[in-house]
């Protein structure tokens, strides 16, 4: 299958790998979709089989075979994936990304190792919302299926970006194995940890009926960024639960533990639920004008 090629050729490139792997980006993907509110327009709420099959794609531009062809699309996207919160402190984010470029320029940062997931989820974000502008306006039924491909598009990518940001590791510099020096409490080091935690231990574990439960009502965020964020530290707030996890019994598909059960249950219905309220958002909010 196409997905287990990238996934063997990341890990031969020693490479961070693809939050949640097929199955729980599809499932954040399926469930956020499922749960949307009744005034969602319908080609949207009706969208899932599409959705689940864009939330992954962005995991395939990491293609190693086209990477050795030209670094061009490999580099300039795997920021998008992470933001690891250790390098970047608990402290506002800048408003754009270009601001937060400006940001690590001064603080001799590089913002490749920190990550721009949030500003490629909000730019995505904004993206939807224009697109329901102009679709709330148009009268031309083309333009009308044109604009709604474009939404749903979109929506679909966004989701990868919102399930990277529920995935702990990838907020953290402990992305597959404890990173730094000082390790007090024994924390593994293997570097197929990443594999077997987002991929492994979900395709073996999780289920729809498993997480749908936990996915809280719908809502509209009156701050989008802000909102990703937030989903970016909570998860980061549970590395060293996760790690703590792992040491009790290893993530892997023979994993029987409850404890990681629940844990990764809620980590998928948290980025569910945080994008299913973006994509609401940008709807519901795409009716606003400058005044």
């Amino acid at each position: 299958m196409r997905w287990m090629i990238v996934l063997a050729g990341l890990v031969d490139a020693g490479t961070s790998l693809a939050a949640w792997g097929p199955d729980g980006h599809q499932m954040v993907a399926r469930l956020a979709a499922s749960t949307l509110p009744g005034d969602t327009p319908a080609f949207l709420r009706s969208a899932s089989e599409r959705l689940q099959f864009l939330n992954y794609e962005p995991d395939f531009w990491r293609d190693p075979v086209e990477e050795h062809m030209s670094p061009a699309l490999r580099q300039g996207h795997d920021p998008d994936h992470h933001f690891k919160l250790e390098r970047f402190g608990r402290r506002p984010l800048p408003a754009d990304r270009y601001s937060f470029l400006e940001w690590t320029v001064r603080e001799h940062k590089d913002p490749r190792d920190i990550g721009v997931l949030p500003y490629r989820a909000m730019e995505l974000f904004q993206r939807m919302r224009v697109a329901f502008r102009r679709w709330r306006q148009e009268r031309d039924p083309t333009v009308a299926a044109n604009l709604e491909s474009r939404i749903v598009d979109d929506a679909g990518i966004l989701g990868h970006y919102i399930g990277d940001a529920a995935q702990p590791l990838h907020t953290t510099i402990h992305n597959n194995g404890w990173a730094l020096p000082e390790n007090g409490r024994g924390f593994t080091r293997d570097h197929t940890l990443h594999l077997r935690f987002e991929h492994e231990f979900v395709h073996a574990r999780m289920t729809d009926d498993r997480v749908r439960p936990l996915i809280p009502a719908a809502r509209i965020i009156d701050d989008p960024l802000a909102a990703i964020y937030e989903e970016l530290v909570r998860a980061n707030d549970q590395v060293t639960r996760l790690y703590e996890l792992e040491q009790a019994e290893p993530f892997g598909p023979s994993s029987t533990a409850a404890e990681s059960a629940s844990f990764v249950a809620a980590r998928l219905a948290d980025g569910a639920a945080t994008l299913r309220d973006l994509w609401y958002t940008a709807y519901r909010t795409s009716a606003a004008s400058v005044q």
